[in-house]
Formats: structure tokens, C-alpha cells, sequence
């Protein structure tokens, strides 16, 4: 499958969408934890659903340089890591992508060392940065040492230390909340951890698809999990599993969902997505459902289907997002601020957890929509005027890209849209999706050929 290119321009015009069906691919970030933990327990696997992004080449090709055995057909990924002979981290490529930071603690499991030279992603978080260093504080609670030399970071287990105890708390910007970009990375990191000590208690963890998907997998490698009263406490098992490997399903992106099912709000279509492991999108989404219900918007999810039916009125709503299990994902706020923007509502969203997750706004503000963005918050006052005065518009990373992707498709003049390579680490095929819905998207190679 074809990516889009780094140079690439898409143009979107108007072309009303029309009733449908999707298949959604499987979701990236419950990827990389199960592929996290494969690697932390010299365990192979068959995962199954894998989503054909950049990050899964770039996250495949990086263990391939490990030494890792890697098969990709298919949806399937399997991967064999026990004759994995090199602790270093692709310097490249691990900046390419923002899950390669989830290999770091990954290959200390597995080789006692590791050697990182920083990871990439969106850039959503302070002066366009990620974090890290609640990745090495977390590591540090295991017994793992790290120091920066020349740029990269070198961890090295330095002693054995049978029981953790990880406060996600502790990481949160405010005290009296789950708040901030550290909670879900520190929960994480935890749980790669696992694999170096007989127990390990996360208390106050990110509650998300992707963590349960981690804690899916070590309970097939005979980990013994329980989650209660804001903790989840994780045993290695007496024995070590002496089976051949694990065989897992990831469930169905919950993004993509979120994305197509507001596609098919601004466009007032039905739409039908096919999904695997409904139950899991179900809970992962409660609160984006809950959301949807106030605003309007009928959505039903089954086993194997996401319905969503037409709005006759949208209401606007006020949200906070923050990491608690019952907040919607920063991932999905920006998608609800297109729809109150788009339908003349009056609502507001403030996160909390990426503060500087804006430029959305900002752009949607530049075409048009009524749009004030106060701090961390962002305010839509009423019906828009949408005037395109850029010729080109910069999507900046995957959401912002889809956001103003969306919008293009309704507006009667083209939309041009660079950067839109992200798309490509966020969606499966996000250009070809949207076309069968009836979108009318053009490619160009760059923009001197669209000046032409």
C-alpha cells in the first residue's frame, strides 16, 4: 500500500458524500504496545488487524535492524525477537516515528541495555517537542540507569528490583487531576517494565484501548492482572510460557472512527463502518459516545459494525479533556470542535492533557469558522464564514491534517493541504476511504506543479 508523500499537496473540493460503508483498520497505538511487550518478553507473536502505516514500516524495519525476524502479510505481523542481537535503536528511523520511544525500555528488558537517539511524531507538545524524561523516571524505578552522551541516551539495567510501585499521579500536570502528556507514557512505560519485575503495581494509570490491549497480551504470556480501585497490579507468572507464541486480534481504530463518523455529520450521511472487536471500541469510546449523544449525533456500536445515522440538529457542548477513563481522547477533540464550527454551534473544548493542540483552530479560524482560541481553549461562537484566503494550508500533524481534509470536502472552493503526509501515519488509506464516500481530492507532486 502507497503512502503519501513527504512533498505531496492534496487538493480537496467539494463533492457531497453519500451514504456508505468503511472498513476500519486495526489501531496503531495498541500496535506498538503489543509490539512493545513482544519485545520486552523475548516472546514471538502473530499479531493480527496490524494497520498498514508509515509507523508499522518504519517501527518493522527498526527491529529488522535488531536482528528481530519480522513477516508482514497480510494484516498479520509476526515477529520472532529471540534472536535479536543488537541494543541499539536505529538513530534514523526511531526519529521518524513517535512510537519508537516504547522501544527504549522494550530493548532494556531484553538486552539490559538500550541506546536512543530520540524518537518523532506529531508535534503537539511544548515548542513543537515530545517528552521523555517521564519515560527514563519511570525506567529508573526498575533498576535502569540512563545518561546522555553525544546526543543519545544510554540505559543500562543496573539492578534487579522485585516489586515496583508507579504512581501515575506523579506525572500529571495538576494534582488534583489526570492532566498533562506524561500520565499515558509513564502508564505505559510501566507496563513494558513489567517484564523486569515480579510485580508491579500502576497506580492512578491511563485507562485507554491501547494499555488494556498490553494487559490483553501479558495475560496470553500467563501474567496474572487485576484491576481495582484505580490500580492495576501485574504478576509474572511462577513459569515462564513455554508456548510456540501469542496470537492476538488488535481492535478496529478508534480515531478512524471518530473521523468517519463526523465526516458523515458534516455531510448529514448514514454511514456504516466495519469494525473487529466491538466490544473493546465500545468501551474505549464510551465517552466520545456520550458526547455524541448530547450533541446530537446517533451512533451505535455492535460487535462487528459503527452506525451512524443522520443529525437533524447539533447541539454545542462544553468538554474537558483530560487522561481520566471517563474523558474523551485529545486524539478526537479537534473533530468535535469542526463539527459545533461547522454546524453554527456554540461550545468549547479545553485539553488538558497536549495544551498547545491548537493549530487546528487556528486554521479553521484563518478559513472562516467562528473560533476564538483563549490558552488551552478553544471557543466556537456561532455560525462560520468560511472564506479560503490561503492558497495552501499547512496540516502540521495527523488530526490537524484530517480536520481541515474534512472541512475541504465541503467548502465550494479547493482546499490545498501540505503536510498531508501525516495522514499517513494516522489512517490507512484516508485518501482512497473518502473518495468512495464521493470526496473529490486531487495529488500533487509539489507545489511548483500546482502553480503550474
Amino acid at each position: 500500500m502507497s503512502f503519501i508523500d513527504k512533498d505531496h499537496i492534496l487538493a480537496f473540493g467539494a463533492g457531497r458524500l453519500h451514504d456508505g460503508h468503511l472498513n476500519i483498520s486495526g489501531y496503531k497505538h495498541a500496535m506498538v504496545q503489543a509490539i512493545a511487550c513482544c519485545i520486552a518478553q523475548n516472546q514471538s507473536a502473530a499479531l493480527n488487524n496490524v494497520p498498514h502505516l508509515t509507523e508499522t514500516s518504519i517501527i518493522t524495519k527498526i527491529l529488522q535492524n535488531s536482528g528481530c525476524t519480522v513477516d508482514y502479510s497480510g494484516d498479520t505481523l509476526r515477529l520472532d525477537p529471540t534472536k535479536m542481537d543488537n541494543s541499539s535503536i536505529d538513530p534514523l528511523l526511531s526519529q521518524e516515528i513517535h512510537g519508537s520511544l516504547y522501544l527504549v525500555p522494550a530493548y532494556v528488558a531484553r538486552f539490559g541495555e538500550a541506546v536512543f537517539h530520540g524518537a518523532g511524531g506529531c508535534p503537539i507538545g511544548e515548542n513543537g517537542g515530545r517528552p521523555v524524561q517521564h519515560v527514563l523516571d519511570v525506567m529508573e524505578k526498575f533498576g535502569i540507569k540512563s545518561s546522555i552522551t553525544n546526543g543519545a541516551v544510554k540505559c543500562e539495567r543496573t539492578q534487579t528490583i522485585r516489586a515496583v510501585d508507579v504512581d501515575a499521579q506523579n506525572y500529571s500536570d495538576d494534582p488534583s487531576t489526570l492532566s498533562g502528556p506524561a500520565v499515558s507514557g509513564a502508564t505505559k512505560t510501566a507496563l513494558i517494565c513489567a517484564a523486569m519485575a515480579d510485580e508491579t503495581r500502576i497506580r492512578n494509570p491511563y485507562l485507554k484501548s491501547d494499555v488494556f490491549v498490553h494487559l490483553d497480551v501479558l495475560q496470553q504470556m500467563g501474567y496474572r492482572v487485576d484491576i481495582d480501585l484505580g490500580m492495576i497490579t501485574i504478576r509474572k507468572p511462577l513459569s515462564p510460557n513455554r508456548s510456540p507464541g501469542i496470537d492476538y486480534t488488535l481492535n478496529s481504530c478508534v480515531s478512524e472512527i471518530v473521523t468517519y463518523a463526523i465526516a458523515a455529520a458534516i455531510h448529514d450521511i448514514d454511514l456504516v463502518m466495519k469494525i473487529k472487536k466491538g466490544e473493546r471500541v465500545a468501551q474505549a469510546l464510551a465517552p466520545e459516545l456520550t458526547i455524541l449523544s448530547r450533541m446530537g449525533l446517533p451512533v451505535e456500536i455492535t460487535e462487528d459494525a459503527v452506525s451512524v445515522g443522520r443529525a437533524n440538529t447539533i447541539l454545542g457542548q462544553a468538554i474537558i479533556v483530560d487522561n481520566s477513563v471517563t474523558s474523551i481522547q485529545s486524539d478526537h477533540h479537534p473533530f468535535l470542535v469542526l463539527l459545533m464550527a461547522i454546524r453554527g454551534c456554540r461550545g468549547s473544548v479545553a485539553d488538558t492533557v497536549w495544551r498547545k493542540r491548537v493549530h487546528y483552530a487556528e486554521v479553521l479560524s484563518a478559513m472562516g469558522a467562528s473560533i476564538r482560541i483563549e490558552g488551552n481553549t478553544v471557543h466556537v461562537d456561532g455560525a462560520p464564514n468560511w472564506v479560503v484566503t490561503r492558497n495552501v494550508v499547512s496540516g502540521g500533524d495527523v488530526r490537524s491534517s484530517a480536520v481541515i481534509a474534512l472541512l475541504g470536502t465541503l467548502l465550494n472552493s479547493k482546499v490545498y493541504i501540505e503536510g498531508a503526509h501525516h495522514l499517513s501515519r494516522g489512517y490507512v488509506d484516508f485518501v482512497g476511504k473518502l473518495i468512495s464516500l464521493g470526496a473529490n481530492i486531487d495529488t500533487y507532486a509539489n507545489a511548483r506543479l500546482l502553480a503550474s
